[in-house]
């Protein structure tokens, strides 16, 4: 089978995982690579290359019994453990910010109204761990993010005061408080480990009304 050129996998691999982001997939969706195929004009052998690299990302599984590629189910500990994991690559982040005292750029604007706290909160955590130059680290947060993205937003209606929330994460970060930061972000995501029972009921309500 020919390689496909990486431009044309990378492009497909960024429009399938905008989707997963955005929450288009619900937990136990099945995609098909050949309806992918159709819907972007383009052989399958590229579209086979982007799902293989979201499946070593842990954005979709792939097992012949359960039809192929879908999007992986979630569980209580598997969610409560990937937050844990989060919350541990972001303190380490603010650990290393604060022990080289580094000023970082700050792209962020703070938020409004209108604002999508989902994808504002994606790049403040990216921001924060860019800024520790260790690659390993941001690569970490990247794909974390990518993997929690899509459960942000089945998890707002849980959250009042989510802008509020992340109005005060910015103003530490902005200011470059970095101690203040650290134990606002254990804070975080404390809270929404405490909300991991009834994160997974909406996220199955949604998977029961995909297969009804």
């Amino acid at each position: 089978m020919m390689v496909p050129r990486a431009s044309k996998t990378t492009a497909l691999y960024e429009k399938i995982l905008r989707r997963l982001q955005a929450g288009r997939f619900v937990p136990g969706t099945r995609i098909d690579p050949h309806e992918l195929a159709e819907e972007f004009s383009t052989s399958l052998t590229p579209v086979l290359y982007a799902l293989h690299r979201l499946v070593g990302e842990g954005m979709l599984s792939n097992h012949a019994r359960e039809g192929g590629f879908q999007v992986p189910l979630t569980n209580e500990l598997r969610l409560r453990n990937l937050y844990h994991w989060m919350q541990r690559l972001m303190v380490m982040a603010c650990d290393i910010a604060l022990a080289s005292g580094c000023e970082p750029s700050d792209t962020l604007q703070p938020p409004d109204q209108d604002s999508d706290i989902v994808r504002l909160t994606r790049e403040l955590f990216e921001e924060v761990a860019f800024a520790t130059d260790d690659y390993c680290l941001y690569d970490a947060v990247r794909h974390t993010n990518n993997r929690l993205e899509p459960i942000r937003r089945v998890t707002q209606p849980l959250l009042l005061d989510a802008s509020g929330e992340y109005a005060q994460l910015h103003r530490f970060w902005h200011k470059r408080d970095f101690a203040h930061l650290r134990s606002a972000l254990i804070r975080y995501h404390e809270r929404r480990m405490r909300l991991v029972p009834r994160i997974v009921g909406l996220l199955g309500d949604l998977e029961f009304r995909v297969r009804d």
